[in-house]
């Protein structure tokens, strides 16, 4: 019999050797690998067979000149990397055509809001109420104070409101696609 807190440990699934499921594509991937590995195999052999032909000191020479591309083409490369004045990369749009994807799946890509617009009416509202503060002496003073508190509140909702401006710039833009 086995001991009581093994019995446990199994019951729980923690330690328990699982059997590997395989998947249905797995036999259809080792296909394509086995093609793959034919066709490489008989690429090698037709290039060893070519490469029995060429002298010891002709290979030396095809090897130093293949290298010398490579590297060479792998400097350019990395220098062209470093070339960029700006520093930024760039970042074009994609878009995909409306008859590759069927219309369930574009509305699950499609974003969804994340400020309705009784809230973004209400933050604008809060911030003429923190514009109205400053027209008076004791306005100025409720003003500072709630500023002193709450830092970079406006500029919270400077940037709320920008991304509440670029969630309408999308909808449209998904609308219209």
């Amino acid at each position: 019999q086995r001991p009581q807190n093994h019995n446990t440990i199994v019951m729980f699934g923690i330690f328990k050797k699982r059997k590997a499921k395989q998947s249905v594509m797995q036999p259809v991937w080792q296909r394509w690998a086995a093609v793959i590995e034919r066709r490489q195999r008989k690429c090698a052999n037709y290039l060893n067979h070519k490469a029995e032909r060429y002298s010891k000191r002709s290979k030396q020479i095809c090897l130093a000149i293949f290298c010398l591309l490579a590297g060479g083409g792998s400097i350019h490369i990395a220098t062209r990397a470093f070339e960029n004045p700006s520093g930024k990369l760039r970042i074009e749009k994609m878009s995909v055509p409306g008859y590759a994807i069927e219309s369930d799946t574009i509305s699950a890509f499609q974003p969804a809001m994340v400020l309705t617009e009784r809230q973004y009416h209400n933050i604008q509202q809060f911030k003429k109420y923190m514009d109205s503060l400053q027209t008076s002496k004791a306005g100025k003073l409720k003003h500072d104070s709630i500023l002193a508190v709450r830092q970079g509140l406006m500029d919270s909702i400077d940037f709320i409101e920008q991304v509440y401006q670029q969630q309408v710039k999308q909808n449209r833009l998904w609308k219209n696609d």
